[in-house]
């Protein structure tokens, strides 16, 4: 007889756990995931993980399944965010997700979690299928780009400008409010692993980029409405890539149809995936 699946929180659970069944979960997920250990806990940490607002399917004591919340205070209420769900292989097929999703939703609606946000690849009409009947709407779409650019070594040339972010307003220079992964609030978490760029145009700030030291993926690029012209977003391209000594650039979660998205086209970014983001209210 099978053994029946129990449904846990994370709470004390080893990330080396952890980091053996979501590797085992996205080893063929449509976008390759190279994911040690020590980046997997860079995410978590710059999500905002919350193993009490976590689930995790287990069955005879092995994780087969999971889903990792984070949790953030947004204008007074608890916020949750799906930093990932997945199932092992070996067990897809047996409608685990489809058991975890409702605990896990649970947890966080008990833990006085207001909304709960998460992305699904445009694609994975199943998974879209399974939020929607419970309760999930689309709340926008969202492109993902990568590109390479000829750039110099890494120079002291383009100075590192933390202080410019102190009070930027985020959504009005990125023509949109930045996704939960993409938010100012992950930099704060690991600033020592990014670089600011900033454009100044006399005392103003003109434009602006944080970039990942080591991988040269771009958490942020911000344009002042003024100064939203085809040149300070080139300009602001090479100033990230001299930053990091990079020629491979990548963003994620770009509001379609917003001034960047629109400006990374023009420049001929390619558009690798595309996804929907996704929001269940409980409120």
């Amino acid at each position: 007889m099978a053994a029946m699946p129990e449904f846990i929180s994370l709470v004390g659970v080893r990330l080396t756990d952890i980091h053996a069944a979501f590797v085992d979960a996205f080893s063929e997920y449509e976008v390759p995931m190279d994911m040690p250990l020590e980046r997997l806990q860079s995410m978590l940490t710059t999500r905002d993980y919350r193993p009490e607002l976590s689930t995790a399917c287990m069955i005879d004591g092995q994780m087969v399944g999971f889903v990792l919340v984070g949790g953030r205070i947004m204008g007074g209420a608890l916020v949750a965010y799906d930093c990932a769900t997945g199932v092992m292989r070996a067990f897809q097929q047996q409608k685990i997700g489809s058991q975890l999703l409702p605990v896990a939703l649970a947890r966080v609606q008990q833990a006085g979690a207001q909304r709960f946000v998460l992305e699904v690849l445009a694609n994975n009409q199943a998974a879209q299928a399974l939020y929607r009947k419970h309760g999930f709407v689309v709340t926008r779409t969202l492109h993902c780009y990568q590109t390479t650019v000829a750039v110099s070594p890494r120079t002291d040339a383009v100075p590192h400008r933390p202080e410019i972010l102190a009070e930027i307003d985020e959504a009005a220079y990125n023509s949109f409010v930045p996704t939960w992964q993409n938010q100012l609030a992950a930099y704060q978490h690991m600033p020592e692993a990014y670089h600011v760029v900033g454009l100044l145009r006399g005392e103003m700030l003109a434009a602006y980029g944080v970039i990942h030291r080591d991988s040269g993926s771009i958490l942020q690029m911000g344009v002042h409405p003024s100064q939203r012209t085809a040149a300070v977003f080139a300009e602001l391209t090479q100033h990230l890539a001299v930053a990091v000594g990079t020629t491979a650039l990548r963003i994620v979660n770009i509001e379609a149809d917003s001034w960047l998205d629109q400006q990374f086209v023009a420049s001929g970014w390619q558009n690798f995936v595309s996804q929907y983001e996704m929001e269940k209210r409980f409120a």
